[in-house]
């Protein structure tokens, strides 16, 4: 909605305006998709600001660690100390015999020494130390199937934020134009049993218009995690929610390229417009971001709930943010891929439909999946320490 500022708000923007002055704002016409990037950056740099200012770490080992900020300003103070010292204020004195004579280490208590000879200092208590499961062990079953759901989800989760953007941009196709309705009817009934799958060409969307389908997905997105996700999630519980939503997700998928053959008030080459092609956006749309809403909260949270001992549950979180990011990345490369090759072909719901197979063995997958504990694997003396803090 902000790209090209001048011509989709010239009232604002242009020449002759409040903000544009007499020959308009001039780096918004030499670069015209310039002002979303900005915007972005600032969001992001104020993201990170809140983060290192507000937040605190979770992981125990650097629960006491300070922020960025804290860092900086201890650097800052530091060096202002170091500058503003003088050596006129430096003073030596040779240390008093008896003070120095009573200054020896004492020796460690006895529960120290034991802590200490096994690796592990605490406050001497023998209990509080963690016991670290080793990395071999930490790939179960549960760990490895709710890797695998959480990979398939990132990857059609990828695929369709850039089939979305591709095929809503997409020129329409001519075939739809007022020739097509001159076509002898001979012709229009050898090819009907192969229009269902065989049809190329998108909406031809607009930068502007784009970014009104956009919003949509992240109004409808937003109303259902504030209204519906509370709701449903207490009434059904979290792992009944998670399959169901994700049966969604193909059924979106393979409606998506059909939006093209709804009727428009607009002929080719103009974008697609009308009651229908926004009621076909908006369903599809309703069903993806639906299944998303319920899906994306319950995948982060299995994950951490699949860690089979609360001392590796970092490193699960990290494998899990990694197989997220990896699977991400790859979803769009190869969903452009196979959208390519449909066009090709002159089908333009080709690669659709291969997320929404691939989306589909997710659904298969995730009936494997369970929500655990986080702590499934108790290692040696942990049943007797949690026995004796049950008492």
């Amino acid at each position: 909605m902000l790209s090209n500022p001048i011509q989709t708000y010239p009232s604002i923007f242009g020449a002759h305006t409040l903000l544009g002055g007499a020959t308009g704002i001039r780096w918004m016409a030499n670069y015209p998709y310039a002002l979303p990037s900005l915007l972005c950056t600032i969001l992001l740099f104020s993201e990170a600001c809140l983060v290192s200012v507000f937040l605190h770490e979770t992981l125990p080992s650097s629960r006491n660690a300070k922020h960025v900020f804290q860092q900086i300003t201890d650097m800052y103070n530091g060096i202002r100390d170091i500058l503003t010292t003088t050596a006129n204020t430096t003073r030596y004195a040779l240390l008093e015999q008896e003070n120095h004579a009573s200054r020896k280490f004492s020796p460690l208590p006895s529960t120290m020494k034991g802590s200490e000879k096994n690796g592990q200092v605490g406050s001497g208590n023998g209990n509080d130390h963690l016991r670290r499961l080793p990395f071999a062990r930490i790939w179960t079953s549960n760990v490895l199937w709710t890797l695998l759901s959480v990979a398939i989800f990132d990857f059609h989760m990828g695929a369709f934020s850039s089939l979305w953007i591709i095929f809503l941009s997409t020129a329409r196709s001519m075939s739809r134009g007022p020739s097509s309705s001159s076509s002898s009817s001979s012709s229009s009934s050898s090819s009907s049993s192969s229009s269902a799958l065989h049809f190329t060409g998108g909406l031809g969307f607009q930068p502007s218009t784009l970014g009104v389908s956009l919003s949509i997905l992240g109004t409808v997105g937003l109303a259902l995690q504030v209204v519906l996700y509370p709701w449903a999630n207490g009434k059904f519980g979290l792992m009944r929610c998670f399959r169901l939503s994700l049966f969604l997700f193909p059924v979106a998928y393979l409606l998506a390229p059909y939006i093209a053959l709804l009727p428009s008030s607009a002929l080719p080459p103009l974008q697609a417009s009308g009651v229908w092609i926004w009621m076909g956006i908006s369903l599809v749309l309703t069903l993806q971001v639906t299944a998303r809403t319920f899906a994306l909260p319950a995948s982060i949270m299995l994950v951490n709930n699949a860690s089979p001992h609360p001392s590796v549950l970092g490193t699960i979180h990290g494998v899990g943010q990694s197989v997220s990011a990896m699977f991400r990345t790859i979803g769009p490369v190869a969903s452009g891929y196979w959208y390519g090759i449909g066009l090709k072909h002159g089908a333009v719901g080709f690669s659709w439909w291969i997320v929404a197979a691939l989306s589909a063995v997710g659904c298969v997958a995730s009936f494997w999946v369970r929500n655990g504990s986080g702590h499934e694997i108790f290692l040696s003396g942990e049943e007797e320490d949690e026995q004796q803090t049950t008492r």
